[in-house]
């Protein structure tokens, strides 16, 4: 096999391993991934930049008034890859789960 042939089969090799990571769907399986360090990472990574941005705090559920509606949040997981098909980054985001809204409801900036 001549070497430029070698290269583009080694290529596609390593495009078809990187799109053998399986995207979690949830945080169950995020967290039971062969690759579970990897999501972990983002996952802090994702709530630390919500601190540094002030997007959310944490608020005891105790010091809520009586009529707050709680929103719980969702994670989506993505994997980015290189032009080459290798593996870029393990992409996270905490999302409020939408589906729980209702009309008339309304979050607190």
């Amino acid at each position: 096999m001549p070497t430029e042939e070698k290269a583009l089969y080694a290529m596609a090799l390593i495009a078809q391993e990187s799109h053998a990571v399986p995207t979690p769907r949830n945080y169950v399986e995020a967290i039971t991934s062969p690759h579970r360090e990897h999501w972990i990472d983002g996952m802090v990574e994702e709530q630390l930049n919500h601190w540094r941005n002030s997007s959310y705090r944490m608020v005891a559920i105790a010091d809520l008034p009586p009529d707050a509606h709680i929103y719980p949040s969702i994670w989506a997981f993505r994997t980015k890859c290189n032009a080459d098909g290798t593996i870029k980054s393990f992409k996270t985001r905490d999302n409020i789960d939408g589906r729980q809204r209702r009309p008339g409801m309304t979050t607190i900036d």
